[in-house]
């Protein structure tokens, strides 16, 4: 499960460098859970596209975004991610995306950041 696990994550990082809500949406079990703190939990792929959709136009647009992954971590089902993000208001700090995927597909997703105002 591991090589198609890092295939996964890999792709689904891709796809939120650019922004492409419907290549993130393509990992999702249908009854995907997703869970932050901000948001708490969102239930359901129309719910996490409404997300993704919030996220990509008012907080991580693709053209003012830059990720970098600092560490990624996968064992059996599971991945870490740890990453950080600097766009022109803001930079992250401690982010990061844990998954739990069963049958080729996101079923859990945990994440995290705080942001800093740039000076």
């Amino acid at each position: 499960m591991s090589e198609q696990m890092t295939v996964i994550v890999r792709r689904h990082l891709d796809a939120w460098r650019k922004g492409d809500v419907d290549a993130l949406l393509a990992d999702y079990a249908d009854d995907a859970v997703m869970m932050t703190r901000d948001t708490g939990v969102v239930a359901g792929k129309p719910r996490i596209r409404a997300l993704y959709d919030h996220v990509f136009a008012e907080i991580f647009r693709p053209e003012d975004t830059r990720l970098e992954v600092t560490a990624e971590l996968i064992s059996g089902d599971h991945a870490l991610v740890h990453w950080e993000a600097t766009t022109t208001a803001f930079r992250t700090s401690g982010a990061f995306d844990a998954f739990t995927i069963s049958d080729g597909k996101i079923v859990v997703q945990f994440a995290g950041m705080a942001a800093t105002p740039n000076e």
